[in-house]
């Protein structure tokens, strides 16, 4: 398995490991990096940390693939998605 939705921290090795509320909607990979989607079903925002198994740049997207916000860079992140909405997250490998 190389993504997995939890709400509890993973001992094994992932690629990606999401928790929270967030769903998780797709992962895609392309042009050496992924495109993660998430869909908020609550009414208020989420935040949901992202942890990935490598040093990376994540940039959230709209659907359009234009860039909608400030890149986070590193093992760890913070998404924020809002409330009934999907967000799409460009991951790529430092």
């Amino acid at each position: 398995m190389f993504a997995r939705q939890s709400t509890a921290e993973s001992t094994g090795r992932l690629l990606l490991s999401l928790a929270g509320p967030v769903q998780f909607s797709g992962l895609e990979y392309e042009d050496g990096g992924y495109l993660l989607r998430l869909y908020n079903p609550l009414m208020q925002p989420q935040q949901v940390p992202l942890h990935t198994g490598f040093e990376a740049c994540v940039r959230p997207e709209d659907l359009a693939a234009n860039s909608a916000g400030e890149e986070q860079q590193g093992t760890r992140t913070l998404l924020t998605v809002g409330g009934r909405q999907l967000a799409s997250y460009r991951i790529r490998p430092i």
